[in-house]
């Protein structure tokens, strides 16, 4: 459906206002909230009877983070009653308390701007959106969208062989918690992440040869993969943490290297393009921009590799590698898609990018978590709305219900969530200016 303009007919100028008033009020009573009470006494002494630094006085800083209750001092002027002019434990954590409740309504007006910014980015777009995604239709290197499950879903097969991040074990950042059947000696993982982009040169037949290779060609037989099926979220009571359960990609990207160099050895260039280009498909059918962008990784493996195959004059006989250029155009449109779905786009909007999206059901999961994180907090309420789009597509039912257990967020941590001075996800993609 042809969107005519609907921004001119929102009130958008009037919802700045209100933000930007909001925003000032919030400002204003910041020092009001320091001098009043709960109950509307004062708390600090004005500040013409202010005495001068004591320095055996401790501050209010130090009173925050220490445990005893001796009350701050102020030297009283001769009018007053000393009783009158001391801060109690109590009286401090009040202060606090006030603070931090500034703190949150301000996080609150701040991400209910962007998520403004974002539903005017996402109305001015939509349009030129699919016109970008009708020009790569044809030359996607994925289906638009899951299609026949006649293969079946893979995730009984991967989930004991990958390695997953599931918070549960005290690890760094950056290393699995669970460790599948198939998990690389950190040695040999080691040396795929020294080689660099030299990997099909620096890599050998000698960090191969005690792989087996066999589960990728199993894999072939499998048309899709939901991680609600099986593994460390399909296992979960209760409200999982989405944050932190996910496959370690890395996994993929690694055993997908090391099967090229395997095959520049073997040989069989062919059958292991194949069965890389089946593995990047598979990942993402896991609806998602992470999954995305990692398949996307995982298929510009091949260009590398096949380039080496040249040099060597091994190359199979029309084996060529996907088109880079439309490689990432499609991973600009599925990373930019997810704007279309935030909190406080309208349904026609969601309608429309839904229609064309190169990876609709990614956009529609990562729209879901948002929603369900903070969607409380967007100036417009189109959640009946989004749901009903959801329920009416064929993107990941098992997924989406995981995500709908998903805790929301606070006001601090849905702020967090928004990485400072960075534009959004439509803003990267179509730019700051109004289009």
């Amino acid at each position: 459906m042809e969107i005519h303009r609907i921004l001119e007919n929102r009130n958008t100028s009037k919802r700045w206002l209100a933000i930007a008033i909001a925003t000032t009020v919030l400002v204003a009573l910041l020092p009001l909230a320091l001098l009043i009470g709960k109950d509307g006494e004062g708390v600090l002494p004005s500040p013409e009877v202010r005495p001068q630094a004591d320095p055996s006085t401790p501050s209010r800083a130090s009173t925050f983070s220490k445990r005893a209750d001796i009350p701050l001092e102020r030297h009283p002027p001769s009018n007053a009653t000393p009783t009158k002019e001391l801060i109690t434990n109590d009286e401090s954590s009040d202060i606090v308390q006030r603070l931090i409740e500034i703190g949150s309504i301000a996080s609150q007006v701040q991400v209910s701007a962007l998520l403004q910014r974002n539903a005017d980015k996402a109305v001015k777009t939509v349009e030129s959106y699919c016109e970008r995604a009708r020009q790569l239709k044809e030359r996607s290197p994925f289906e638009p969208r899951r299609q026949v499950k006649g293969g079946g879903d893979a995730a009984y097969f991967l989930a004991p062989l990958i390695d997953w991040y599931t918070a549960q074990a005290r690890m760094p950042v950056w290393a699995p918690q669970r460790i599948g059947l198939l998990h690389l000696p950190e040695t040999l993982t080691a040396r795929i992440d020294a080689a660099g982009q030299n990997w099909p040169t620096t890599l050998s037949h000698a960090d191969t040869r005690q792989l087996d290779f066999g589960w990728m060609r199993q894999a072939l037989v499998y048309s899709y993969w939901s991680l609600a099926t099986a593994g460390p979220l399909a296992e979960l009571d209760g409200e999982p943490d989405l944050g932190v359960l996910a496959p370690d990609y890395r996994f993929f990207l690694n055993w997908a290297k090391l099967r090229y160099v395997e095959a520049l050895w073997r040989g069989d260039l062919q059958e292991a393009t194949v069965e890389v280009h089946h593995l990047a498909m598979l990942i993402h059918t896991n609806e998602g921009t992470i999954p995305d962008n990692l398949a996307v990784q995982v298929l510009n493996l091949a260009a590398p590799a096949l380039e080496v195959a040249a040099q060597r004059g091994i190359l199979p006989t029309g084996l060529v590698p996907p088109d880079l250029a439309i490689v990432a155009q499609f991973s600009d449109l599925s990373r930019a898609g997810e704007g279309y779905f935030w909190p406080g786009v309208p349904a026609d909007v969601m309608k429309r990018a839904l229609s064309c999206a190169p990876s609709p059901c990614a956009a529609l999961l990562e729209g879901a978590y948002l929603r369900n994180s903070f969607g409380q907090l967007s100036p417009e309420q189109t959640d009946v709305d989004f749901w009903a789009i959801a329920e009416g597509s064929n993107c990941d039912e098992a997924m989406m219900q995981v995500i709908r257990r998903a805790p929301p967020k606070n006001n601090f941590q849905a702020l967090a969530m928004f990485p400072s001075g960075a534009p959004l996800p439509l803003e990267r993609l179509f730019g700051l200016t109004p289009r």
